[in-house]
């Protein structure tokens, strides 16, 4: 329960009208826009859209492979610039993945060995390993070298987990009488494809570079979830090296086959295919049907929701009712009551530890608010209440509460560390500062004091308790006695 709400003092009410256009335009919203997705387009629309889709993505992909092997390209033209030498190799590995955060690797193979990795950590398993003769690798890399053109194998499963993409090219140095030794570095030029199949067939092989790209990260590039928004279905496959059959790389899930565009994606050393057809339609008659059928389930739902929302009102402001104060909107005695027996039940209950805070029934009263009430209005002294109550609310924590017992009387129930006998605690103290600090009301300055009465409960206190006298009635008197006891202790330091 909320011990205080001021601001629900300056909130208007919803209105059971406002609530059933509110619902009914919500509910229209998303059945018209699931039914407007559904059917907003006949056959040879959605047949065109998914073509200009297709379109759209097979050059991407295109568009995006080619990009990654720009990495392979600047690679062997240093290489080859440098005659073999790999000085700036780690350098410049980190510059790329960090220009193409989808790398995970890259890789040198001299003379077909692995001899060099980055980051070093992570693939340092890799080293010493033969592509030439590995029974997994040895066809790939045979390709690469045959065609000196960057290939591109997978999707592939990664020793280290995941799927990736693994671009390789091999790197052929000059012969002596056009060897980099004897040309000025700044006639440098990085080629998209240095090696010459025709005219460097005496060049030397030295190697191999290879790249390899994280697939899963690639295809969030690619953001291919864009086709299934748009309403289609789609499929991006390959036929498989291994067993020449049709394989599905990534795909949204069942297309319909008789509408299906299909597109290529030509890469270095494959084509991909990507396969694309609108969702199923329903017919015409049906949308119509189901439009009329929307319409009334969200005039119902609107109607129930009104419904709930008054009744809810209804029972909320009974409850308040019955519950508060009506100036400060704080609990009222008769819910306190409830409240702090509660409280001191699970207080009883509770074994403390030292130092542990523990409750704290205090009892706090406006000192001389009588004479503000006479010398400024009951208008004031209100409005004096009901900050006071707001600041009293705010100083609040979870479980704890307070009440406005009747005139400048206020209840509370807060957990504090104790304190040494005939002190007040800290939290305490420092609460009763807060509450007397100035009062600014309609641009005046009202200056408030307080006396706050305390006690923590014990069960050794009930020994004394009267017959006659619930707990909470007993505990609230001693508290009482001890706050009209600081309260003359106020009156005695006015005097003197």
């Amino acid at each position: 329960m909320q011990n205080f709400q001021y601001e629900r003092r300056k909130k208007r009410r919803l209105k059971p009208i406002t609530v059933f256009l509110l619902s009914l335009f919500a509910t229209l919203v998303m059945s018209g826009s699931y039914l407007y997705y559904s059917y907003q387009q006949d056959y040879q629309a959605r047949i065109e859209n998914a073509k200009i889709y297709g379109r759209y993505f097979s050059q991407k992909t295109s568009l995006v492979m080619e990009n990654l092997s720009q990495s392979l390209y600047i690679l062997s033209s240093i290489i080859r610039w440098q005659n073999g030498k790999t000085d700036y190799y780690e350098e410049l590995a980190g510059y790329l993945i960090k220009i193409i955060p989808e790398t995970i690797n890259i890789n040198l193979a001299k003379d077909g060995i692995v001899s060099h990795v980055y980051p070093y950590e992570q693939n340092k398993f890799a080293i010493g390993h033969n592509l030439l003769l590995s029974q997994a690798r040895r066809d790939e890399a045979l390709k690469t070298l045959l065609s000196r053109k960057v290939t591109v194998a997978g999707p592939l499963l990664l020793i280290q987990g995941g799927r990736g993409i693994a671009f390789r090219q091999a790197v052929f140095l000059p012969n002596k009488k056009n060897s980099a030794e004897n040309t000025p570095q700044e006639k440098l030029i990085i080629q998209k494809n240095p090696q010459n199949t025709e005219a460097n067939n005496d060049d030397r092989f030295w190697g191999f570079v290879i790249i390899t790209y994280d697939f899963p990260k690639i295809m969030q590039r690619l953001n291919y979830e864009e086709l299934t928004l748009a309403g289609l279905s789609w499929n991006l496959w390959h036929i498989s090296p291994r067993t020449g059959q049709k394989e599905s790389i990534i795909s949204s899930g069942t297309i319909q086959k008789n509408q299906v565009q299909t597109f290529s994606i030509p890469l270095q050393n494959a084509t991909w295919f990507l396969d694309v057809s609108p969702k199923a339609s329903a017919q015409n008659h049906k949308f119509i049907i189901e439009t009329f059928l929307y319409v009334f389930i969200c005039l119902l739902l609107s109607l129930l929701c009104t419904f709930i929302f008054i009744l809810n009102n209804k029972n909320k402001i009974i409850e308040r009712q019955s519950n508060t104060d009506t100036l400060t909107n704080l609990p009222n005695r008769k819910c306190f009551y409830t409240l702090l027996k509660n409280a001191l039940q699970n207080h009883f209950n509770t074994v403390h530890a030292e130092d542990e805070p523990v409750l704290h029934l205090c009892i706090l009263d406006l000192n001389d608010f009588k004479q503000i009430n006479d010398k400024y209005g009951h208008i004031i002294g209100d409005k004096i209440l009901i900050e006071f109550s707001r600041r009293l609310s705010e100083s609040h924590l979870p479980d704890e509460f307070a009440s406005r017992l009747g005139g400048d009387e206020f209840l509370a129930v807060y957990y504090c560390t104790p304190a040494k006998e005939n002190e007040i605690p800290k939290r305490l103290a420092d609460i009763l500062d807060y509450l007397q600090q100035p009062y600014t009301i309609n641009e005046k300055v009202y200056t408030v004091t307080a006396s706050l009465g305390f006690i923590c409960p014990s069960r050794e206190m009930l020994n004394k308790k009267p017959p006659s006298q619930s707990d909470e009635e007993f505990f609230l008197d001693k508290a009482d006695r001890v706050m009209y006891q600081r309260k003359r202790e106020y009156h005695q330091k006015q005097r003197t």
